[in-house]
């Protein structure tokens, strides 16, 4: 995982700025908890508990937007058979790329 510094954008795989030593801990820290959140997310599509999976990936929104949590969403709606919401949470996930 790599994590652009907010101050000199430069790529990092650690917890410290390369280029500038900023501390990016709290950004690493979201990201694992994002994580966390999306694997969670995931585990409750396979035993069909469509509720979480709603749940768990809003809360990956909450904490940075992507198309990864739209697009689970979506699979949650379309398996549910709710193909509008499905189709709404599909083009959110290809507007995000």
């Amino acid at each position: 995982m790599t994590i652009a510094c907010p101050a000199c954008r430069a790529e990092n795989s650690d917890r410290i700025c390369r280029r500038c030593r900023a501390d990016l801990g709290l950004l690493w820290d979201l990201e694992i908890e994002r994580q966390r959140l999306m694997a969670d997310a995931a585990e409750a599509l396979r035993r069909r508990d469509w509720a979480r999976v709603i749940d768990r990936a809003e809360d990956v929104r909450q904490l940075r937007d992507g198309p990864d949590a739209a697009r689970l969403i979506a699979c949650a709606y379309l398996i549910r058979g709710k193909f509008y919401r499905a189709l709404e949470w599909h083009a959110r996930a290809n507007a995000k790329r």
